[in-house]
């Protein structure tokens, strides 16, 4: 009979020992995946939600007042602190903004001239955050008329001109590292006059990006079962999800914030517009077309504050879609009808197909013609003079119907096409066809089809056009 000596227990050590360390090191391999993942996924959000914070910043300021903001002499005109209370107001509004400023170009590429920031009529007292009583560099603010070296962040140089953007990569100067969102500001002839910079903390922005997921590190040191290190990564995505939720809470704050702020001067431009037409029967705008650029501008602002209001709808999950029966046809006609002088302005047509497709059914006529409108439309603008622009609609066997707007337009560039649908997004040769826009109009007609049970497609080939196409349920269709 074998004797079991102290040692008999020994020999399957190394078996147990192979066992824990092939463990170990599995749950430490996907620890460190979806630490490295989820922390890039949020470094994404971080940074969509600073682009998106510049954009919606970016409508709150006149172009045209910007425009009269030149160096010191600047500060000492009326319309110098409204700018500086709004860029204030602005970095208040979200806390993890430590600096909002206004830049624009100079003849030199590489520097920037600041218009206005939001520290420019700050005290000491305010300016000495750290209380030591000396404003260390980090503390200074920046004036009107002073430059900025922007060698080192290409971003600020040349995206922001051009659409909202933000920081691949934390730039560091003056005022310390930190990574900014931008957007630029146009004036009422659709020129951009300016860029809006909003700088988050680097430190806290890695802090953001990287302390949610903290319960992933603790994987690479418990040498846990399989049970223990699921519980784990299920716990961190609950700690990822209420961090985002956080996030998005503080994006639609700022968005009510900008509309609210947008929506009670429109209301007194109004009034006051009524008042000027009233007083001594419109003596004070006979004198030129002053009444006929203010009802222009007070339209131009109307339709931006509706357009915030429909895309925070979409995007809040509140948009009502309200079907009733009706003509599907009728509602396309109708759009093409209302576009009729701009494309006779422009010589350019349109061509409609409808295939003999029954088309009375379960729609939200108003919904469904913003859509139309807004293809349309873009259709229009994007294509050249004398272009053809064909709209067909296509039933399938599976009873749903398929309306589809073709242009021979400039199409748009593969690099944007993933994002396209999403909020403050615009192709990046956009801007050559349509100096003005925001970026949302696609994303709401993407979520009113979504909201009818449809969904929402394109192709395009860039220099060739585009084809947008949308689908209806079709179950209510005779």
């Amino acid at each position: 009979m074998p004797i079991k000596g102290p040692l008999s227990g020994v020999r399957g050590a190394p078996r147990i020992l192979i066992v824990a360390c092939a463990i170990a090191v599995t749950i430490a391999i996907v620890g460190a995946f979806f630490f490295l993942r989820s922390r890039s996924l949020m470094q994404q959000q971080l940074q969509n939600q600073l682009r998106t914070t510049a954009a919606v910043a970016a409508l709150q300021f006149d172009g045209d007042v910007l425009e009269t903001l030149h160096g010191r002499a600047a500060m000492k005109l009326p319309a110098f602190p409204k700018v500086v209370r709004q860029l204030r107001t602005i970095r208040q509004s979200v806390p993890s903004v430590r600096f909002a400023y206004i830049m624009r170009r100079t003849n030199n590429p590489n520097v920037l001239e600041f218009i206005a920031d939001a520290d420019a009529l700050a005290t000491k007292q305010e300016l000495d955050v750290n209380h030591n009583g000396v404003i260390d560099p980090g503390e200074e603010a920046s004036y009107s008329g002073d430059l900025y070296d922007a060698t080192n962040v290409p971003s600020l140089r040349t995206d922001a001109f051009l659409h909202p953007t933000v920081d691949q990569e934390i730039s560091n100067d003056h005022w310390g590292r930190a990574i900014s969102g931008y957007a630029p500001i146009v004036n009422a002839r659709g020129r951009v006059i300016a860029v809006i910079g909003l700088d988050m903390d680097a430190g806290e922005f890695l802090f953001l990006s990287q302390s949610i997921f903290s319960p992933f590190a603790y994987l690479l040191i418990v040498l846990a079962g399989m049970f223990l290190a699921g519980y784990i990564i299920l716990y961190a995505w609950k700690r990822r999800f209420e961090s985002l939720q956080q996030l998005e809470n503080e994006r639609a704050a700022f968005m009510n914030l900008a509309v609210h702020q947008l929506g009670t001067p429109l209301t007194m431009f109004r009034w006051w517009l009524e008042i000027l037409r009233e007083r001594n029967d419109g003596a004070a705008c006979k004198d030129g077309d002053v009444c006929d650029q203010m009802d222009e501008g007070i339209a131009r602002m109307s339709a931006i504050l509706k357009t915030l209001e429909e895309a925070n709808s979409v995007w809040m999950g509140r948009l009502q879609y309200e079907a009733k029966e009706s003509s599907l046809r009728a509602v396309i006609e109708s759009e093409v009808r209302a576009l009729d002088s701009s494309l006779r302005r422009r010589f350019q047509r349109v061509e409609m197909t409808f295939n003999n497709c029954p088309m009375t059914m379960q729609i939200d006529a108003k919904l469904i013609a913003a859509v139309m409108r807004e293809l349309l439309d873009n259709a229009m603008v994007y294509s050249p003079k004398g272009g053809v622009i064909a709209v067909r609609t296509q039933c399938l066997a599976d009873g749903r119907v398929r309306v589809s707007v073709e242009d021979n337009g400039c199409g748009i560039p593969a690099n944007d096409q993933p994002n396209i649908f999403q909020k403050f997004m615009r192709g990046s040769n956009a801007s050559v066809c349509k100096p003005v826009g925001n970026g949302l109009d696609l994303f709401i007609a993407n979520g009113i089809i979504k909201s009818a049970g449809g969904r929402m497609w394109f192709e395009s080939v860039e220099g060739r056009g585009s084809t947008f196409h949308f689908e209806l349920p079709g179950g209510a269709v005779r």
